[in-house]
């Protein structure tokens, strides 16, 4: 009996280990898929009730986001405001992670910025381009507006040409990314945009929290 090539998760395309080697749990991966998007979904559930003290718009509205509201609570996911210095600091004093910094600054300025947004995204739907924007964005001094530029432009991208479905996979992808965008590049986006960002990751959390097949059984 056969048994699935068994591709290590979130390597790079060329670093790729397959193998066909049995793997014993390999039947239980579309119980996590389901696991990981419910996990995405509440933790965005989290974030935006933490970050929108204000009243509670109607239903199918999104309020106006200040840019004093959201400057006050993003970013918060990949690090804080507070711990910004500390990583400038720590990528540039000779050590190993200077070669990794290096390494994102090559993939921003000489691949990312050769290549449009749907390929920025790749098929993992940004699971690794937008952290890599994000760090290259707050890791220099002054900030790098053009990559944050590049990073609204990716999260745009996602709420323009997709909508949350039921491939639970692809869609918690997606919303990893919308929110991990929203939280890192929007800080000089005009409401609006804000805004429709917003209600794209509503739309997703309400999706995957009432719909059937976002389920997990035990």
């Amino acid at each position: 009996m056969g048994y699935p090539v068994n591709i290590c998760q979130g390597a790079p395309v060329n670093t790729m280990r397959i193998t066909t080697e049995p793997n014993p749990d390999w039947k239980l991966r579309p119980h996590r898929t389901s696991l990981l998007a419910i996990a995405g979904a509440l933790a965005l559930a989290v974030l935006f009730s933490l970050a929108t003290p204000f009243a509670e718009p109607a239903r199918g509205e999104t309020a106006d986001i200040p840019d004093s509201l959201y400057n006050a609570h993003h970013p918060r996911l990949l690090f804080d405001a507070g711990g910004i210095p500390a990583l400038y600091t720590k990528v540039r004093d000779g050590g190993y992670d200077d070669d990794a910094y290096n390494f994102i600054r090559l993939m921003v300025d000489y691949i990312y910025s050769g290549d449009d947004e749907a390929g920025i995204l790749d098929d993992d739907y940004g699971m690794s381009s937008v952290p890599i924007i994000a760090l290259a964005t707050f890791l220099e001094n002054p900030q790098d507006e053009a990559t944050r530029t590049m990073g609204r432009d990716v999260t745009m991208y996602l709420v323009d040409n997709y909508n949350v479905d039921f491939n639970d996979y692809d869609s918690s992808l997606r919303l990893r990314s919308l929110a991990m965008g929203y939280d890192c590049f929007f800080t000089s986006a005009t409401a609006a945009e804000r805004q429709l960002v917003v209600g794209e990751i509503e739309t997703y959390i309400d999706t995957m929290t009432n719909s059937i097949n976002y389920y997990v059984r035990a």
